[in-house]
């Protein structure tokens, strides 16, 4: 993960998807990651066109 943050230093914003454990949560805040909700002025959305069974 440290040498796909280290090469990609020039992108300016990086989104995950992870589950919502709090392993996860712990494991990319060490890597400087924030949780949206912790940050007043954004908001997360996604969606998507899989149905059940694909």
């Amino acid at each position: 993960m440290n040498a796909m943050l280290e090469r990609y230093v020039h992108v300016r914003q990086m989104v995950l998807l992870t589950s919502d454990g709090p392993e996860q949560a712990a494991f990319y805040r060490s890597l400087g990651f924030a949780n949206v909700r912790d940050v007043p002025e954004l908001n997360a959305l996604y969606r998507t066109n899989m149905q059940s069974g694909d």
